[in-house]
């Protein structure tokens, strides 16, 4: 239609979008109609720039508005043309389309549909491309095949692709024979005098336990007429008696129902009276914190007397495997928490399909980490107890504790540890594991087990980094395995490798273990191609009955297999893609959920409890991450016009929710808001909700630190936080604080001079309440500064030196540390001179005397030592790198000279641009052990953290110096005591048996100790 246009040299072509809308079960016909209809209206708009249609969107400028394009071709030319009969004469047509859009589909219509597809290579591999367009056509072929069909029904895999699926998981059927606590039994009749479980110092063998157990049982049955399928409530701290009271309520023909003393008070009322609890067990620790069942309330502990009167016999059995073993309340979306019913047969069934990829024995060692409210624990449990092994019940302060769990791990000698990713990153990273010899030496871990939460596979590089080379290591097998409460504990399982980590893979959950049936399907239950994200839905033996009292909520997630008549899946909610080999890339929830601290969430649930405060009219939350990686809940809330001026604190806000909800569901951050911002369509713009600001929010809140001791500790509190100030009555946790936070609170508190521990830290959560419990260090009247001069040799260096090793400078200890890109290596040179300078060990030296005895003298300090050597493997290959950063460890730890005076050698790596570096440590076993290794880091990490602030350093006053230390050992107050000693070793001990990490037993006698003076 425009002037002289067919004079002018085209193409006048223009391209029109077309927003495409598919309503729920719209038929292919009338969907293809309104886009037709939808086309012809808008060709009034055809001489409209692209750029005008942008700008007139809600997109953003930068943001494309259409990333792939179809072009139908249907030029006016035909091969058979010719000029008044013998012209030329068109043999072949062939034209070239080129756009700049990741994605064009080419349709050709000759004789046959034609469709090519150009893509950009950045994006799509030529593989991904392949099977997209033998999608379209099966999907074309539907269409005319089945013109009638919804368009979310229409086929989209090949048969070779629906075959591929069918291989890639065959279930196997693992029938039950017994229940859980026959199994046990029969282990208890076999194994009477083996140990059992253990918490802290108290131990049972499976005699001991099992007969316990017993009498409870019969207890249970003879006083409170317990029968098949009956619900008894657990209440009791991790101890003895949760395990205890989990088999007795088992053999008594019951279901137990876990009520964690730590839940608030109205979330245990409410699980009471939900599963119409009549029975609950309970100790005294935790008595006043359990609530009244509807019966009987049973102290095991204050009413043992009458308990321990019945019969020691295992209880007649009329259990089958179908009944229920437990009932695990989860978090619901309605702000009702549900409860998922698990059969003996579900346990039983997930430990028989598993056995061919552990080999679970009764050398084995378990820990029992987590709640027993937290399905994770079910797996710990029976684990240890069907197969003969030794459950390890870590208290839940130690569970908290890195550190302390670290040195929990190697003197029980675990060889199973289960773990939430986030977990066992703490784990790794804490200074008890920190040092790689003492970590692939000392652990006898077989396995380490992740569930609970998404892995990053990145976390756990510095493992590997540990782990890699040592041929003395016992290296454990590292499995991810994804699941759900609904399911029983695991679904999936993936032996993860260091190569999954070098290839910077996504968090891969593998395939579904030997008796399950895994889906990825779309909205209408349709199977999604390879790299296509859809909902995972699981089919199987491992399926919970259902939700108790929840029938509506068990048919909406519990659902008829289309796939399999008969049967059930179960609606997971969570996201998934498959990959080209069969396996699964987890990809986050679908819904609200989150998972905090291994803790599965329905953030419903909070802004539901939130709502019900008569001040709130509106909210929403939502998980983010804080800035120290961890994530978090912040609870964004609207208040009621009228409550302006009565604005709810957020300490009322935290009491308020957290008398009704767990700790790791009360929100981090609160953030009160006007009103919320919506999209263009109305909808709540969850994105544009504003960073919480802890800063502001204490602020209203402030009470100021009032003795010298709270101030010190605010500050610290208020430098490792990152806040501008922090009140005597903030709670550390709900401030920000985390357990990774914590250890550098301690670090930092022990720095100053007070004395503190992670269990405090834990139990007393505000400065008010820790600094009456946090010690001070007394009077130091060491000598500081540079101490020089000739020093006594110790007991321990005199019997090194008298070994006469060939090379006794290579016996050190070393370390290898992740550290940022951006650490200055002239600021770390400072730093290491310091550290030399501060601690007199470091600048010892050895020589030997004109009669050939050994000498050591403490030196002054040397401008050239000590010398940090920088080494830039940025141009290698990750392969390459690995290699030669070996290469020069092992040259290090062989270069120190014991005549020179400096103990201490220091290696700073580079590995490339965005990778963070490597800093080798290594010092000398005449210096250094475990313990002071931890001092030196510390002190480390505070010196880089003055001089790079700008700030002189200033290291922690020495509490005793060194010379000290050797004139103490060497003097006559030591006699008495070597003496005793050497008297203890001459005389004739008679032999123990021992049993190694491996679980090997072997003999000691006495000849083998000797006592140096």
């Amino acid at each position: 239609n425009v002037a002289r246009s067919r004079r002018m040299v085209g193409l006048f072509i223009n391209t029109i979008p077309c927003r495409v809308a598919i309503a729920d079960r719209q038929e292919v016909l009338p969907w293809l109609q309104s886009i037709q209809a939808q086309q012809v209206a808008s060709e009034q708009y055809a001489y409209t720039p692209l750029v005008k249609i942008q700008a007139a969107s809600n997109l953003p400028q930068n943001a494309p508005l259409f990333e792939s394009i179809v072009v139908f071709e249907n030029y006016p030319v035909s091969t058979t043309a010719s000029a008044n009969g013998d012209g030329v004469e068109i043999v072949a047509l062939e034209s070239l389309e080129q756009t700049n859009y990741p994605l064009t589909l080419v349709a050709v219509l000759e004789s046959e549909l034609l469709l090519k597809m150009s893509y950009d290579t950045s994006r799509f591999s030529a593989d991904t491309v392949a099977r997209m367009l033998e999608h379209f056509q099966q999907l074309l072929a539907g269409i005319v095949t089945q013109p009638e069909t919804p368009i979310d029904r229409l086929p989209l895999l090949t048969p070779t692709e629906l075959h591929q699926r069918d291989n890639w998981q065959q279930p196997q059927s693992y029938p039950s024979q017994s229940c859980l606590h026959q199994h046990f039994e029969h282990i208890a009749a076999t194994r009477p005098d083996q140990i059992a479980i253990t918490c802290g110092e108290d131990r049972w063998t499976y005699a001991q336990l099992n007969e316990r157990a017993n009498q409870l049982a019969h207890h249970l049955r003879n006083h409170c007429g317990i029968t098949t399928d009956t619900l008894v409530g657990l209440c009791v701290e991790r101890s003895l008696h949760t395990i205890l009271g989990i088999l007795a309520i088992l053999k008594a023909g019951g279901a137990y129902v876990p009520l964690d003393p730590d839940y608030p008070t109205e979330r245990l009322t409410f699980i009471v009276e939900d599963a119409h609890l009549n029975i609950i067990l309970t100790a005294a620790s935790s008595r006043e914190r359990c609530p009244q069942p509807h019966e009987q309330l049973i102290c095991l502990d204050g009413d043992w007397a009458l308990i321990a009167t019945q019969p020691t016999t295992n209880p007649t059995h009329h259990s089958t495997p179908e009944q229920l073993a437990y009932i695990i309340y989860t978090s619901g979306s309605t702000g009702v928490p549900k409860g998922v019913l698990i059969t003996h047969h579900n346990v039983l069934r997930l430990f028989a399909s598993t056995q061919s990829y552990y080999q679970f024995n009764s050398s084995d060692v378990w820990t029992m980490f987590h709640s027993y409210a937290f399905d994770f624990s079910v797996w710990e449990i029976w684990g240890a107890l069907l197969y003969g092994g030794r459950l390890v019940i870590v208290p839940f302060w130690i569970s908290r504790s890195p550190e302390d769990f670290a040195h929990l791990l190697r003197h029980e000698g675990v060889t199973v540890l289960n773990q939430t990713p986030s977990a066992f990153v703490r784990l790794i990273q804490s200074a008890a594991l920190s040092d790689e010899n003492t970590h692939t030496s000392s652990l006898a871990l077989r396995w380490v087990i992740f569930g609970g939460e998404a892995l990053d596979l990145a976390s756990l590089q510095p493992w590997f980094e540990r782990t890699t080379g040592d041929s003395n290591a016992q290296t454990a097998q590292l499995v991810n395995m994804y699941g759900i409460t609904e399911t029983t504990v695991h679904v999936t399982y993936r032996l993860i490798t260091q190569a999954d980590v070098n290839a910077g893979r996504g968090s891969i959950i593998g395939r579904p273990i030997g008796d399950l049936r895994l889906y990825i399907l779309d909205a209408g239950l349709q199977h999604l191609p390879i790299g296509v994200a859809g909902e995972i839905y699981v089919g199987g033996d491992g399926l919970a009955r259902g939700y108790l009292h929840r029938d509506e909520l068990t048919a909406e997630r519990f659902i008829a297999d289309p796939f399999v008549p008969g049967e059930r899946l179960y609606k997971t909610g969570d996201l998934a893609k498959y990959l080209p080999t069969g396996e699964l890339e987890y990809l986050g929830r679908s819904d609200h959920q989150v998972k905090i601290r291994g803790f599965r969430i329905e953030l419903g649930e909070i802004e539901t409890i939130l709502s019900q405060h008569p001040a709130i009219v509106q909210t929403v939350v939502l998980a983010n991450t804080s800035s120290s990686g961890q994530q978090q809940l912040v609870a964004y809330c609207v208040t009621a016009p009228d409550t302006e001026q009565r604005q709810p604190s957020t300490t009322e806000l935290r009491t308020f929710l957290g008398n009704q909800l767990p700790d790791y569901m009360v929100p981090a951050a609160f953030v009160m808001m006007a009103q919320f911002p919506l999209t263009t369509n109305g909808k709540l713009d969850r994105q544009a909700l504003p960073a919480p600001d802890l800063s502001a929010e204490l602020a209203n809140s402030y009470v100021a630190p009032q003795t010298e001791l709270e101030q010190q500790l605010a500050a610290i509190w208020a430098d490792v936080l990152g806040l501008e100030r922090v009140g005597r009555e903030d709670n550390f946790f709900a401030i920000g604080g985390d357990s990774i936070l914590s250890l550098q609170i301690i670090a930092r508190a022990n720095q100053a001079g007070i004395q503190l521990t992670p269990k405090q830290l834990f139990t007393y959560q505000s400065i008010s309440t820790l600094a009456t419990v946090a010690g001070t260090g007394a009077v130091i009247t060491a000598e500081q500064g540079i101490v020089t001069g000739s020093v006594p040799l110790t007991p321990i260096q005199q019997w090194f030196l008298a070994q006469e090793l060939p090379h006794p400078e290579h016996f050190n200890l070393s370390m290898l540390l992740m550290v940022p890109e951006e650490l200055d290596a002239g600021y770390l040179q400072q730093v290491l001179t310091a550290l030399v300078s501060h601690h007199d060990a470091l600048r010892l030296a050895f020589t030997l005397s004109d009669e050939q005895n050994w000498q050591q003298y403490q030196t002054g300090m040397r401008d050239e030592l000590p010398q940090l050597a920088v080494v830039d493997l940025g141009q290698l290959s990750p392969v390459e790198q690995t290699e030669r950063l070996t290469e020069i460890c092992s040259q290090q730890q062989a270069s120190l000279d014991l005549g020179v005076g400096c103990l201490l050698s220091a290696t700073l790596f580079g590995m490339g641009a965005g990778q963070p570096q490597r800093l080798l440590l290594v010092v000398h076993h005449l210096a250094v052990d475990a313990v002071s290794w931890r001092i030196l880091l510390d002190d480390l990490q505070l010196a880089y953290e003055q001089v790079s602030g700008g700030e002189t350093i200033r290291l922690p006053a020495k509490t005793t110096s060194w010379r000290e230390w050797s004139q103490q050992l060497a003097g006559a107050d030591f006699g008495g005591e070597l003496a005793y000693w050497q008297g203890q070793a001459a005389q004739q001990c008679a032999s123990f048996t021992f049993r190694s990490a491996r679980g090997e037993y072997g003999g000691v006698d006495g000849d083998g100790f000797g006592v140096t003076g």
